[in-house]
């Protein structure tokens, strides 16, 4: 993993202030066997990624409205900070809600082929959430 994004993670868990609720950055390694397939053999198109990470927040049910506030500002920081020292794109496991263009994050050049099997195979749309692949 870049140095550049170990020291912005650092700095940011600095800044975290103590509340309700947890923060947790999880790090997943990819790359080695991950990486020993072409990016077009799965939904999974990040074939050349060493590192994949997960930066969440978990509410308190007793946590006031202004916490929940500043943990996720505190999210959104974090992810901006790193966001331009990654690889680009996203895991289409960790869910984001705030992405604009998921689904190019998620998918990549998979995304019309992948399209194209979610048209045939589920044509009345009966397995979808808000971020699941849209059919043609």
């Amino acid at each position: 993993m870049p140095e550049a994004i170990i020291a912005e993670i650092r700095q940011w868990m600095d800044r975290w202030e103590a509340s309700p609720g947890d923060v947790y950055i999880a790090l997943f390694q990819t790359g080695g066997a991950i990486n020993d397939y072409p990016s077009d053999a799965s939904a999974f198109v990040h074939r050349s990624s060493q590192w994949l990470f997960d930066i969440g927040i978990e509410w308190d049910p007793m946590q006031s409205p202004q916490s929940k506030l500043r943990a996720h500002r505190w999210q959104n920081g974090l992810y901006a900070a790193v966001t331009p020292l990654a690889g680009g794109g996203t895991f289409q496991n960790l869910f984001d809600p705030s992405l604009k263009h998921w689904e190019e994050a998620n998918y990549g050049s998979n995304l019309t082929r992948l399209r194209s099997i979610k048209t045939k195979y589920d044509p009345n749309n009966l397995f979808r959430f808000p971020q699941s692949i849209r059919r043609l």
